[in-house]
């Protein structure tokens, strides 16, 4: 957007913020238009089997005797009665009383739950029996999962959600309504917590949340299959800026490991966990087949074809682990008959939002997916899920086949698994890893890179890391380099044995910014001082155009980005100049500065490395299982109990008791040796290198990490596919082992680098 010359005022554009989330929040911009049935108070899915709310406008609530009998424990009449009225569930499923009764005595909890059973309701019912000013935060992950339970809420509940593609005029409004005491539940993202609009809206109430409920609470954990460093600061945010007293922690799979994870980040103590069910409904059929010959298209057409297995099942979902696969699959049904759809994350939501409903509905038969659906789905009735190829863990496939069978009924889940899938998985698996020397590159940045004064001129240095430059520069995923910073936060300074070597705040919008002016800079108003330090700093000057690094810009005219902030705004308003935002970066307060670089770079590097092999272990943990239930199944055996699957779902509650040897869950791994090929591999990556030896020096240099990813079709920052899979080179050596193929590539960088040098 912008004008398309300096002095055009026509085409203007707003500036909005230069903090991010300083406004507004992740998300769209309000509540998603209402069906007539979700008017009614109904989800706007539908759903066989659902509950459908009766409340009306005039509905009572008599707040003090629920709050009442809620926090008794008791099920009475009174509250059977509202439950049915507002919620419309004729009563509570297992372990929802306890843990609503928990909340509202105050006492942190960590709820593990089955996925479909009603996690939702756990913080909806307090929500309506409180009475304090402030509201209820809801944090959630994902964009979609906000609108789902914005839309599910009942009238009686006021809600509110902070979104980034919200205009600075409809965040403020949701601000005002919860400084006046108006809503009763915000919906927000993890990365938007600290946003200081958002932190200030509650210092004006004077009070803090009743409680925070954290949705997906997996997402805190390290070794939890889907981390977010976002939420990993979840505990410094809420305890030392909110000033919570409860947390609610909500999540349907959770390893021992992840708990412990999880109850460190939010301070909860053992008591605090409830997890009363199993993490399968026994209502659940599973089986699993290797696919070997015949491809998955034709195979799954056949089992829901007249005479298959699936004939019976009207309500499918097929998961598939690439967005492509999810195409063909549909595409190769539909054209053969079945009434399918795909549905994938570069869909428009407009787009996914129609699926979903036509899949709620009834209207289409099967939807071939990736992970992307599923989160937050009412419908009851799915009576059958199908995956092409093995997820990436045991957390991703419990929760996907939960989504199936919720009625009550029988519902079957069937997985296909093939060695070529498995290899293709182990590959991604090292998508996000890097180099000790990568790692320290990375600190040396983070300590010693763009920093401006602290706003109080006392504090901490402030250090601004540009996401793209560091990515490409240091070859490194920008989530990796959110996760080093989570977790330098997390770690104590050997100096003082304090906590934090840095403070992550908000992210910038743009490090740089490209100002407009609409006039002759002279003619700008006294008032406006950053002007002339605009003019001083700039890096590229062109007619009424100005480029600026924003840190250079702080430290010239020693204001704080706030004030940087503020001043923007003005000039956007009066139409003195257009403030163009760019290059999204990282903002971090520096809290000590640690002299043993190197040492602290080993130490991070050995702690990815860890969560990497993490990620390697619930992988190979779910092929074993699968290919013993496999094996079972062929074999005509049952274990204990009698039933065709039990060898599966024995394996897969091993795994969250932590019980995992009994089941023979890891399996080895048919990847070649690297000894094997050495003779092929060598004379291969020595062309390699040679053909691209101009890459072994300069800003972007080629390694053996970089090698490996290339030989396994895996992109990078620095080598994306985009350029790279014209290579002969590129996937080449997919069926070897990821780390034997690193050495083998940094032995011939040495190689070559050596004759190299004595030649000369």
């Amino acid at each position: 957007g912008g004008p398309s010359k300096a002095g055009t005022k026509r085409d203007f554009q707003p500036f909005d913020m230069l903090l991010d989330g300083d406004v507004a929040s992740e998300g769209v911009a309000g509540q998603r238009p209402q069906t007539d049935e979700a008017a009614r108070g109904g989800s706007a899915k539908g759903g066989v089997g659902e509950p459908t709310p009766v409340e009306t406008e005039e509905t009572a609530v008599p707040v003090e005797e629920l709050r009442e009998a809620l926090a008794g424990g008791k099920e009475n009449e009174l509250v059977r009665e509202h439950l049915e009225q507002t919620f419309g569930f004729k009563g509570f499923r297992e372990g929802q009383l306890k843990i609503i009764q928990r909340i509202l005595q105050g006492k942190s909890t960590l709820a593990i739950m089955p996925t479909g059973h009603g996690k939702s309701l756990l913080y909806q019912i307090p929500a309506l029996v409180t009475e304090a000013r402030a509201p209820i935060i809801v944090i959630s992950p994902l964009l979609a999962l906000m609108k789902d339970q914005m839309s599910k809420l009942p009238k009686s509940i006021p809600k509110g959600i902070l979104c980034s593609s919200q205009t600075s005029a409809e965040a403020l409004g949701t601000l005002e309504r919860i400084r006046s005491n108006k809503i009763k539940i915000v919906f927000i993202s993890p990365e938007r917590l600290s946003s200081k609009a958002f932190l200030q809206a509650f210092q004006g109430i004077g009070e803090a949340p009743p409680f925070v409920c954290i949705d997906e609470a997996h997402c805190i954990s390290e070794w939890g299959h889907t981390f977010r460093p976002a939420y990993f600061r979840l505990g410094r945010i809420l305890y030392e800026d909110l000033k919570v007293k409860t947390v609610l922690a909500l999540t349907a799979t959770a390893t021992a490991k992840t708990i412990s994870s999880i109850r460190k980040v939010l301070k909860l103590d053992d008591s605090s966990v409830v997890k009363e069910m199993p993490p399968l409904r026994s209502n659940l059929r599973l089986c699993a087949s290797e696919l070997i010959g015949d491809t998955f298209n034709n195979t799954v057409l056949a089992l829901l074809k007249p005479g298959g297995s699936l004939e019976t099942k009207q309500s499918v979902i097929i998961y598939c682990n690439f967005q492509l696969e999810a195409e063909l699959v549909a595409a190769h049904l539909y054209t053969n008959g079945v009434l399918a759809k795909a549905y994938h994350a570069k869909m428009t939501s407009t787009e996914r939002d129609r699926i979903q409903d036509l899949f709620c509905k009834g209207k289409i038969r099967v939807v071939a997916a990736t992970v992307a659906f599923g989160m937050g789905l009412d419908k009851h009735d799915v009576d059958a899920v199908v995956h092409s190829e093995m997820p990436r863990s045991v957390e991703e496939y419990v929760q996907q086949i939960g989504r199936a069978g919720r009625d009550g009924r029988e519902a079957t889940c069937h997985m296909f698994y093939s060695q070529k899938g498995y290899q293709r998985l182990r590959s991604l698996c090292h998508s996000d890893g890097t180099d000790e020397s990568c790692v320290y590159s990375l600190l040396c940045k983070i300590f010693n890179g763009r920093t401006i004064a602290h706003p109080t001129g006392a504090g901490n240095p402030i250090g601004i890391l540009p996401l793209q430059e560091a990515s490409m520069g240091l070859d490194i995923r920008e989530g990796m380099i959110e996760t080093v910073l989570s977790f330098l936060e997390d770690m104590a300074s050997e100096e003082d044995g304090t906590s934090g070597l840095v403070k992550v705040l908000q992210p910038l919008v743009g490090h740089v910014c490209d100002f407009v002016f609409f006039f002759d800079t002279g003619d700008v108003p006294d008032k406006l001082p950053l002007v002339e330090h605009i003019k001083r700093c700039a890096t590229s000057k062109r007619g009424g155009h100005y480029t600026v690094e924003l840190s250079k810009l702080a430290a010239e005219s020693k204001m704080s980005l706030l004030e940087i902030q503020d001043n923007m705004r003005v000039m956007q308003r009066t139409r003195v100049a257009e403030c163009r935002l760019k290059d999204p970066a990282l903002c971090y307060e520096i809290c000590h500065d640690p002299e043993k670089k190197r040492a602290l770079a080993q130490q991070l590097s050995a702690r990815l490395a860890e969560v990497a092999r993490e990620g390697l272990h619930r992988l190979d943990y779910l092929r074993g299982v699968v290919e013993k239930q496999a094996a079972a199944s062929e074999g005509g055996e049952k274990e204990k109990g009698g039933e065709d699957d039990a060898v599966l779902k024995a394996g897969l509650r091993g795994y969250f008791e932590g019980v995992t040897e009994e089941h023979g869950g890891v399996v080895e791994r048919e990847t070649t040796a690297a000894t094997e090929v050495s003779q092929f591999m060598r004379r291969d990556m020595r062309v390699f290198i040679q053909g691209n030896r101009h890459l072994l020096q300069g800003p972007t240099m080629l390694t053996g990490r970089a090698i490996a990813r290339i030989m396994q079709a895996l992109s990078s920052p620095a080598f994306p596919a985009s350029t790279w899979r014209r290579s002969t080179m590129w996937g080449r050596y997919m069926g070897t082992d990821f780390e034997e193929l690193v050495k083998a590539a940094n032995r011939e960088l040495v190689w070559y680098k050596t004759r190299k040098a004595t030649s000369q």
